[in-house]
């Protein structure tokens, strides 16, 4: 069986942001983990490496700047455009080098246009792959994840203590606190009610006051292939 697992995010932060829980999820399962950060802030490289060293993931990192993303440029007398660098530097970096079964980005619904272009650029250089997950953060309501890995507390804390290595390098935003992390993977991990059927469901938690049975967080994917899964 395949054991290697590509994730693709535009910057620096957003693989640790949306998977988090997941790459851990997958690492204690043995599975090979490899983070592609598109857009790279030297300035910001250090705190990435640690952060992705705490979740459990190799991260390579791309040359694609973030001006390269807002708008076409002009190479070799050709135009190219921020879908075809992302497409290239996919195929190139990770498919080609590293031949994963199944890779996760960003959804084309999301509102940051530089998370659009990479999505658009993952779908073609990535094409080949048999598996192909997207992910985005809460605001997008027409957001639907089908694929959802759940963790516990354990998961949770070592998934704030990266974004907060994070923090430190790009400096303090709402994506970072406490609050809208945690918020983001309850709220998802509250819906999930079909484990209450299982046996052995993961991490599920029974509230002292209520006796509900919850998942305590989740993190959520849309599928755009799903040929062969784990």
């Amino acid at each position: 069986m395949d054991r290697t697992v590509g994730i693709v995010g535009a910057h620096l932060d957003d693989i640790e942001l949306a998977c988090g829980g997941t790459i851990q999820y997958l690492a204690r399962r043995d599975y090979k983990v490899i983070g592609l950060a598109v857009t790279v802030d030297p300035l910001r490289v250090e705190a990435a490496r640690e952060a992705s060293q705490m979740l459990g993931f190799e991260l390579i990192l791309g040359d694609i700047t973030e001006e390269d993303l807002d708008r076409p440029e002009v190479v070799d007398k050709r135009t190219t455009t921020p879908e075809k660098m992302v497409r290239d530097l996919v195929y190139d970096k990770l498919i080609r080098q590293y031949d994963p079964f199944i890779v996760f980005t960003h959804s084309p619904k999301d509102r940051h246009h530089h998370h659009r272009w990479v999505s658009i650029g993952t779908r073609s250089g990535a094409r080949k792959v048999k598996n192909l997950l997207e992910y985005t953060g809460p605001l997008e309501d027409s957001f639907s994840p089908v694929v959802v890995f759940t963790f516990g507390e354990e998961e949770m804390r070592k998934k704030l203590e990266a974004c907060r290595r994070m923090e430190r390098a790009y400096g303090k935003t709402r994506y970072f606190t406490e609050e809208y992390i945690k918020g983001w993977a309850q709220r998802l991990g509250q819906r999930l009610f079909f484990y209450d059927q299982r046996a052995e469901a993961p991490y599920l938690v029974t509230s002292p006051e209520t006796g509900e049975k919850t998942i305590p967080y989740a993190e959520g994917f849309e599928v755009v292939m799903l040929r062969d899964p784990f």
